[in-house]
């Protein structure tokens, strides 16, 4: 899986798109600039909610192919080192993705098949909108991504500023809904 790569030294926190990488209080949501105002630790508690019930979904389909992983919802070296010998050598679907409280946030999601969802890497750019000035930063991400009766669930794996979302549609719109981030949130999302 192309993106950053799995390491004890990724951050923890988000921030905005400034600050990404500057010292921040482990686990500070005070210091978001990806828009909206946002309650301490109710996107967070989301996030983390949701990004575990779509992890165990990835560990259990993984199971199902052979790979004798703990379904615990944990992200680590196991469960990534068998979602790259599951998937295909060369992304299959690429989504362009916008986001953010006012689509400052622009990129792509180059996906492949592994049974049942998708995985694969995020590559966004801080293009700005109408409530943040562009700043350029560049973000990437893997991601686990499945495509239900309701419509797109996925979460990041691990993201190069440490600042992982969970995305879940909106009821009756499968290609746009919230995403929850360490960072903060919800933000809106859309893809196409």
């Amino acid at each position: 899986m192309k993106g950053p790569a799995l390491k004890g030294g990724v951050a923890r926190n988000g921030g905005s798109a400034a600050n990404r990488g500057a010292a921040q209080p482990k686990g500070s949501v005070a210091n978001n600039n990806r828009g909206g105002s946002v309650k301490p630790g109710s996107a967070v508690n989301t996030f983390a909610t949701a990004s575990l019930t779509i992890l165990k979904r990835v560990q259990t389909q993984l199971n199902q192919l052979g790979a004798g992983l703990k379904v615990d919802g944990v992200i680590g070296a196991s469960t990534i080192a068998a979602i790259n010998k599951y998937q295909a050598p060369k992304a299959q679907v690429t989504l362009q993705v916008v986001e953010g409280a006012c689509g400052e946030w622009k990129g792509t999601w180059a996906l492949h098949k592994i049974g049942t969802f998708w995985a694969g890497a995020v590559t966004e750019k801080h293009v700005g909108g109408s409530c943040a000035k562009a700043t350029g930063a560049v973000r990437t991400a893997n991601i686990a991504v499945f495509n239900g009766a309701n419509g797109l669930d996925a979460t990041m794996l691990v993201a190069s500023d440490g600042n992982k979302c969970a995305y879940l549609s909106a009821q009756g719109k499968p290609k746009m809904g919230s995403a929850y981030c360490v960072s903060g949130g919800p933000y809106k999302f859309s893809v196409k």
